[in-house]
């Protein structure tokens, strides 16, 4: 009997250290499995340094299935204990994370029925404040940010 807790003491130390490993890791399984619709329009950038390892990814997703967002919020709310830093108005979800691999940031917007995701992820373990969107254009990947009516365009260099 003892040798049964022991095991299940270790699957399940084994499963959380697993899990924390990637903090923001609802957010990106919902991330993961919308790419792959139609519907989503996916852009993406990568950054990397002279030995070709990545040091910045940035992904943009633009769609307008309220199902998609709200599967979005449920996965930001589910993770919000574990952000160094989160914000939410009425219309946008900032959120920022560490880990030992780099810094993450992901931004959820609504306007008019029209929704937008943007992740950036960094190796650089800088504070990450360059890489959200506070739609004033401070990221770097970024150029600016303009809403008009219901269209978002995005500058990316």
């Amino acid at each position: 009997m003892n040798a049964r807790l022991v095991i299940a003491l270790f699957i399940a130390a084994f499963v959380s250290t697993t899990y924390n490993a990637s903090a923001q890791g609802a957010i990106d399984s919902v991330i993961e499995s919308v790419q792959r619709n139609s519907d989503v329009e996916t852009t993406y950038t990568e950054r990397r340094d002279d030995n070709h390892r990545l040091y910045r990814i940035s992904i943009i997703l633009t769609f307008s299935d309220s199902d998609i967002y709200n599967r979005l919020v449920r996965a930001f709310e589910s993770e919000r204990e574990k952000t160094y830093h989160a914000t939410k108005m009425r219309d946008a979800y900032i959120y920022k994370f560490r880990s030992s691999d780099g810094d993450s940031s992901y931004t959820l917007t609504r306007s008019d029925g029209a929704y937008t995701l943007i992740k950036v992820w960094q190796t650089d373990g800088s504070d990450c404040g360059d890489c959200s969107i506070f739609f004033d254009g401070t990221m770097p990947d970024l150029v600016g940010v303009n809403t008009i009516s219901t269209t978002t365009t995005i500058a990316i260099y």
